[in-house]
């Protein structure tokens, strides 16, 4: 199975998740990824030229937290899928994600929920 190129911007302020994510995304997709270490400077990333096929972003980060941000893209008018991570699933990212029809994937995870999780988001 040939795989799929697909352009990431992971946003979580643990570098070790974000890298961690990056060798998911390459050796699943071989895909192209960049990491940011907060959501302005995700913005950043995006307004500087790089579009996203897909955003996985952290809920809680210092600063804008993960529903400001897709707020503040959305604003701008990024049109891209959209993956919350996060070990902190409360009502008000739950309601969110709900409402916009946005994917959650629970912090601990595997390669194996990662990969079901992207491919799954890919395909709507």
């Amino acid at each position: 199975m040939e795989k799929e190129r697909v352009r990431v911007l992971v946003v979580d302020d643990d570098i070790q998740v974000g890298k961690m994510i990056e060798c998911f995304v390459k050796e699943i997709f071989g895909g192209e990824c960049k990491i940011a270490e907060c959501a302005e400077s995700g913005i950043s990333t995006i307004t500087e030229g790089f579009v996203p096929d897909v955003i996985i972003s952290d809920f809680l980060m210092p600063g804008l937290d993960g529903i400001e941000f897709f707020r503040a893209l959305k604003e701008v008018g990024f049109e891209g899928k959209w993956l919350f991570v996060t070990g902190t699933l409360d009502n008000r990212l739950r309601n969110f994600s709900f409402e916009n029809n946005l994917e959650v994937l629970r912090k601990p995870f595997t390669m194996g929920d990662f990969t079901v999780a992207l491919k799954d988001l890919m395909e709507e």
